[in-house]
This record gives structure tokens, C-alpha cells and sequence, in this order.
């Protein structure tokens, strides 16, 4: 670039030549701050919005979106750093509200707040093809009827961008979502109000959607709940942590026709009446996504992990004195194709079952080297456990010798060819481990115990006893 388009002109130099100078001088900065994506000028705008339609704007028409009735900073100028808060009960309804627009820059930084009245979206930030970064959404009063977004881009990140709904009424939510670029790190936070579609934690069509939350303590959610979704790329470190309110759908960690990787689903109250899975994929793998039930009240099934063409591996269930109401699988990959390996499904303290319930280790697929870990498991509930299979290793804790009930009551237990721990409170001997009307124990083995420098060995009887050895040494 000529370095004279910036020089400040010579006194003697002629006023014409001066201007002509300063004209081009301004054209190329211009240039320069429209494809690097800066709109000019970026000064922050705080805007209260009372129910006056003079204060909406049309949207430019380069903006993807369009529409009239919009609040947003005065000409779109402004793109970090704006406040605007809707408050009123009457007046011109705003069609849309973004904190910041951009055509092609990063948008940051802007807060959207609504106390009262009624629009069809809300928009922290937006831009078609830049970054949007760090903007807010708070919804405490009013209604909304289509989206809310913390963040939105067509073809750029969205980070760091968060929703909060603490009272009134949405449609969907997205705490970040992008079509082509990647959604991380956003949240949503729901503390009441009522959701009437899906919530999303972050969303991407084409990218990867990884470390995004959605965090319920209260209000109610219509729809199901995802921590990330994607559709082509890889979802990844998500989480949904629920201590309250009502998810009438189901409860994702993480979705995706790509693979899903160690993806978290928490629940320590309220009620789920879906399923509740770690992570769920069509064509990719499922592998180690967790979920912990530790509280509340879960009517529909729990997995670890989901694939519906490929394999779920290393994924993890644990409930500890929890309520639940349909099938509780480790992994679950493809009928034909796909394996479920590796799963783990813990069953801790009183668990509640409201139905007849399935305990499985892997369904579906090629199973192998899943395990279920019943601890000081206390078995609840006017439900019944239908069948307990496809576990390779079994270990019961918290045994007291000479048990009379069993620790676990089913229809149907097969436990061909698995290994079996025992830990003792107290001195070894035999208890009743299971009371099934069919058994399978085709070389099923129990590990000696060792207690008190003694070692004691177990074996299965037919009624689901394991019975300790007379002598007190390993058989």
C-alpha cells in the first residue's frame, strides 16, 4: 500500500491536491475496514425498549435474515459491546431483537434482555460470516415465539455465548448455533419459565459442537434437551445437568451423524419422562459418554451411549438412589454392523423401578466386556426388572453373610460365561445374590474372597445363591 495515502499533506501544498489526498485516504481505510469485516463505527448503544414502534428499524437487505420491525443498535452500526432490555405491556410487538448484526464481522460482547412483552426472536449476536463470540440472552418475563439464540453465525464460530431463562415463555433455544462453523463452549441456563421446543446447548450443521451445557434447576421443557448437536461433525464434551424442573422429551449429552465422545448427561432431581442417553450418533461411534442419575425422577430409559449404524464403546450409566422407569443399557450400537463394548452400568443405594425395566449391559449389537456393579444396591419400587444380560463381569458390595433375600429379583437373568466379585461388610459366607424365575449360568464363575488372611471360595447353586465353600480355602 502507497504509505503517502496516510502522510499528512505538506502547508504548502494546494488545497485541491489536499482534499484529493484526504478522499483517498478515507476511501482505502473504508475499503480496508470492510473486508476485514469492521462496520464503522463500533460504539456501544444501550437501548430500553418500551412498546414505541419509532424505535424499530427495517433490516438492511444485506443482512441473510430481513424482515421489519426490528430492535437492534441504531443503522446496524454498532457490534460489541450494545445493552438492549424489552420492557412494556403495550405497544408495537418488535419482530426481531439482536444485540449486534454483522455481514461479515465478529460480533461480541452484546447483551439481550427481556422483562416484558412479546417478539418472535432474540438474538445476543449475530453475523453471517464472522465469528460470534461471548454475547448474552436473559429472558425473566414476557414471551417469545420462535428462537432465542445467545449466539447465531451462518458460516462463522459461535463461543462463549449464553442464554438464561428464569420466567416466561420460549419457543426454542439455542445457547450457540452456527450452519457451517463450529459451536463451543455456550450455555444455557433454565431456572423456570416454559420451553415449547428443543433446547440446544450449541448447535452446528457442518461443524463440530463441543463443550457446550445446558444446566435445568426449575420451569418446564417440552421438547428434549441437548447439550450439543451436530450434524456432520464430531460433538464432543457436552453436558446436561438437571437438579430440578419438568423435561417432558428426552435428555441428550450430545448428538450427531458423526461420532459422539465423552459426552455427560447429570441428573440429581426433577423429572425426565424420555430417555435419557449420554450420547447419540447415526453413522458414527458412541464412546465414553456418561450418565449419572443420582436423584429425581426418570420414567423413560437410560443409555450410556447410542449408535445407530456403528459401534458403543467405553460409555458409562450410573444410578444411585434414583427412580427409573424403562430399560437401563450400557451401549447400545448397530444389529448387524456395530458392537457395544466396554459399557459399565452401576446400580447404587435404593433404586426405584416405576415399570418393568430391562438391565443389559449391550443391546443390539456384538456384545463383549460390559460390566454392572451393584453397591449396597437396595432393590425398590412396585416395577419389576424383566431381564438382566450381556454383563461379563458382575460385582456385588456391601454383602452380608447369610442374606436371606436376594439382591436383585428378575424374570430373566443369563449370566453364561461371566466372572463375579463379591465384597463382604464383615466375614465371608453364602448369601443370595439373585432370584430369577429362568436362570442362565452356563460357566459362570464367582472370584475367590480374601478376608482375615483367609481365602474363600464361591460357587453358584442353581437358585442363585453363592455359596461359600465349607473348608474356608479357595475351590
Amino acid at each position: 500500500m502507497n504509505s503517502t495515502l496516510f502522510a499528512t499533506p505538506s502547508p504548502c501544498s494546494s488545497p485541491a491536491r489536499f482534499i484529493s489526498n484526504l478522499f483517498r485516504g478515507v476511501l482505502v481505510v473504508g475499503l480496508v475496514c470492510f473486508f476485514c469485516g469492521v462496520m464503522s463505527p463500533v460504539l456501544a448503544e444501550n437501548i430500553t425498549y418500551r412498546g414505541s414502534s419509532g424505535d424499530l428499524q427495517d433490516m438492511p437487505a444485506y443482512f441473510s435474515g430481513g424482515g421489519k420491525n426490528t430492535l437492534a443498535p441504531a443503522g446496524y452500526t454498532s457490534i460489541i459491546n450494545n445493552t438492549i432490555i424489552i420492557d412494556y405491556l403495550s405497544g408495537t410487538d418488535p419482530e426481531n431483537v439482536w444485540g449486534g448484526y454483522s455481514s461479515r464481522g465478529n460480533v461480541m460482547n452484546n447483551r439481550v434482555i427481556l422483562q416484558n412483552g412479546k417478539v418472535k426472536e432474540l438474538r445476543g449476536g449475530y453475523s453471517d460470516n464472522g465469528s460470534v463470540t461471548n454475547n448474552m440472552v436473559s429472558v425473566s418475563g414476557g414471551s417469545v415465539r420462535a428462537w432465542v439464540y445467545g449466539g447465531d453465525s451462518v458460516s462463522g464460530n459461535v463461543t462463549g455465548n449464553a442464554v438464561t431463562i428464569s420466567r416466561g415463555t420460549v419457543h426454542y433455544v439455542r445457547g450457540g448455533h452456527s450452519v457451517s462453523g463450529a459451536a463451543t463452549n455456550n450455555t444455557v441456563t433454565i431456572s423456570g419459565g416454559t420451553m415449547n421446543g428443543v433446547v440446544y446447548g450449541g448447535l452446528s450443521y457442518e461443524s463440530n459442537a463441543t463443550g457446550n451445557t445446558v444446566t435445568i434447576s426449575g420451569g418446564i421443557a417440552n421438547d428434549t434437551v441437548y447439550g450439543g448437536r451436530g450434524n456432520r461433525g464430531r460433538v464432543t464434551n457436552n453436558t446436561v445437568s438437571i437438579s430440578g424442573g419438568i423435561v417432558r422429551g428426552g435428555v441428550s449429552g450430545g448428538d450427531s451423524r458423526g461420532s459422539v465422545t465423552n459426552n455427560t448427561v447429570s441428573v440429581s432431581g426433577g423429572i425426565v419422562n424420555g430417555t435419557v442417553s449420554g450420547g447419540n450418533s447415526i453413522s458414527g461411534t458412541a464412546t465414553g459418554n456418561t450418565v449419572t442419575i443420582s436423584g429425581g425422577t426418570v420414567y423413560g430409559g437410560v443409555d450410556g451411549g447410542f449408535s445407530m449404524h456403528n459401534s458403543a464403546t467405553a460409555n458409562t450409566v450410573t444410578l444411585k438412589n434414583a427412580s427409573v422407569g424403562r430399560k437401563i443399557v450400557g451401549g447400545v450400537g448397530a444389529r448387524k454392523a456395530g458392537a457395544a463394548t466396554g459399557n459399565t452400568v452401576t446400580l447404587a443405594g435404593e433404586i426405584t423401578f416405576i415399570l418393568s425395566t430391562d438391565i443389559l449391559g449391550g443391546r443390539d449389537a456384538s456384545v463383549s466386556n460390559n460390566t454392572l456393579n451393584l453397591i449396597d444396591f437396595r432393590q425398590m419400587g412396585a416395577g419389576r426388572v424383566g431381564r438382566v444380560s450381556n454383563f461379563d463381569r458382575l460385582h456385588f458390595s456391601g454383602l452380608k453373610a447369610d442374606q436371606a433375600r436376594a439382591i436383585l429379583t428378575a424374570a430373566n437373568v443369563n449370566l453364561d460365561n461371566s466372572r463375579t466379585t463379591l465384597l463382604f461388610d464383615g466375614k465371608p459366607g453364602t448369601v443370595r445374590l439373585i432370584e430369577a424365575a429362568s436362570l442362565h449360568m452356563v460357566n459362570a464363575r464367582i472370584d475367590p474372597v480374601e478376608y482375615g488372611g483367609v481365602r474363600y471360595g464361591f460357587h453358584w447353586d442353581s437358585e442363585g445363591n453363592a455359596v461359600v465353600g465349607n473348608s474356608g480355602v479357595g475351590e
